[in-house]
């Protein structure tokens, strides 16, 4: 306000001092001006004299600072080289996780095989919701999966907590659903570690039972329990009370599963407990949860906002996507899990798997992505360009990049400026599959959805996936994906 009314007030001043002396000049001349002359002098003559002033001040700014900026910027660079070689020298990004199994449930498919060919075919849209509307009552945009259908008489999870006498707790539509695809995501990730535990007995142990509870491992040099460590990504607009009741019923779909108590942990990751978004892929993630070794983790993420509160929410905000709002946000719903364990203790137990995720690493941009609309924060392609250099990895070994970006513009032209810059033998179209584009807001499902579907694709055949997250405003982080090696 105190810039706009100093731009005023000179703006003012000049029109009045260049009136003044144009009209005393005429005066003491004696002189009846013309038409042409009274618009010169009254118009034309002061916005000159204001546009030398702009003009002026543009190039003392220029020559005064020209030093003092490419100093600093030299300096920035300097610091951003040295914090990035610092980064990447630690062992962090060559650390090796195999990843065993993948779940990922979005509109655009119930499993990554589905979301892929949807992605990879741009035939990936979003549909009108009839049952969503705005604060217009015109039906707005969502990312429904269709499949889930909630009976609040008959859920299950209610009926648990009715019966097991829960504290009581307001559950809206949209919790309910997110609880169901999160279900779903856990149920398949305990049936796929229990098959990939029994695959990957040798030949030695082939004729000793299985116990899906205790993971016993068939090598000769370690026979103890291998402790299966879940952590939940719960909907960040849950209470404290919603999450441990939500980790209870998980636990309890775990043991139902013949899982044993004693080697079954379950934690929630609170906001902002894991930054950037691929940590629990790194030894240090591992030393700060204390986990023992050999443990398996279990990252799970769900989420939903198909609900009328959730629509309110997000329209009051100005986040949601509507006429007047074409940048905004799609509300979404899915689900998204990792079954992963460090590499050297999988080859130690014996256990085979199919894909493995390592150069994990994460940069701070300077600028955040909203403000940078001339795209000069190059934090992501520097970061993907160190990482690569790290492990040795060339350009085209990559065959293909997946990341949770948006429908904001400055998020699509960072992904695009990969394309033209680092991969310029992928196709934009069919290489490049942008999720919270094609799916909607997943909320903290997106992150961990990329790296789901990266799996997938390595196990399929692609020789190295790039997995990137560029949601955040500030944070940018990458992990690389690749087939194991026959």
């Amino acid at each position: 306000m105190r810039q706009w009314i100093s731009r005023s007030l000179l703006i003012g001043g000049v029109f009045l001092l260049v009136w003044l002396v144009v009209i005393y000049s005429w005066r003491t001349s004696n002189r009846l001006p013309s038409n042409i002359e009274v618009g010169a002098y009254f118009l034309g003559f002061p916005l000159l004299v204001l546009g030398t002033l702009w003009l002026g001040r543009k190039v003392l700014q220029t020559s005064g600072a020209g030093a003092v900026s490419q100093a600093k910027s030299e300096t920035t660079q300097s610091v951003n080289k040295a914090s990035l070689i610092n980064a990447s020298s630690s062992e962090s990004i060559t650390q090796e996780f195999v990843v065993f199994a993948s779940s990922v449930k979005t509109c655009q498919g119930m499993t990554g095989a589905e979301v892929l060919e949807k992605l990879k075919s741009g035939e990936a849209r979003l549909e009108l919701d009839e049952s969503l509307v705005d604060e217009d009552g015109f039906p707005i945009p969502s990312g429904r999966i269709t499949s889930v259908t909630i009976d609040e008489a008959n859920d299950e999870f209610l009926t648990w907590q009715r019966t097991g006498k829960k504290p009581e707790i307001l559950w809206l539509t949209e919790d309910l659903r997110a609880i169901s695809l999160g279900g779903e995501s856990l149920r398949e990730m305990l049936d796929a570690a229990h098959e990939c535990v029994a695959n990957s007995l040798d030949s030695s142990s082939a004729s000793m039972p299985v116990n899906q509870g205790n993971w016993q491992a068939s090598s000769a040099s370690s026979l103890d329990p291998i402790v299966l460590e879940i952590f939940l990504r719960v909907p960040e607009r849950w209470s404290n009370l919603q999450s441990i009741a939500c980790s209870e019923w998980y636990r309890k779909i775990a043991l139902d599963t013949s899982w044993s108590s004693e080697n079954l942990r379950i934690q929630i990751l609170k906001k902002g407990q894991v930054q950037p978004q691929f940590e629990f892929l790194s030894n240090q993630f591992i030393e700060q949860q204390n986990l023992q070794k050999n443990s398996a983790i279990l990252v799970l993420a769900f989420d939903s906002m198909i609900g009328d509160e959730s629509v309110d929410s997000m329209q009051r905000t100005g986040v949601l996507m509507h006429g007047k709002n074409p940048n905004g946000k799609v509300p979404s719903e899915g689900a998204a899990a990792l079954l992963v364990m460090r590499k050297l203790d999988a080859l130690s137990l014996g256990l085979k798997a199919e894909a493995y995720v390592s150069g994990v690493a994460q940069k701070r941009r300077e600028q955040s992505i909203t403000q940078d609309r001339n795209g000069k924060d190059g934090a992501l392609r520097e970061l993907i360009l160190h990482t690569m250099s790290a492990l040795s990895v060339p350009n085209e070994v990559i065959q293909s990049v997946i990341s949770d970006t948006g429908n904001q513009i400055n998020q699509t032209l960072e992904l695009a400026a990969l394309g033209t810059n680092l991969f310029p033998e992928l196709d934009l179209t069919t290489d490049f599959s942008k999720l919270t584009e094609a799916c909607g807001d997943l909320g903290g499902v997106a992150s961990l959805a990329t790296v789901a579907l990266g799996f997938e694709q390595a196990r399929n055949g692609a020789s190295c996936v790039l997995c990137a997250s560029n949601l955040d405003e500030y944070q940018r982080s990458i992990a690389f994906v690749f087939p194991m090696p026959a």
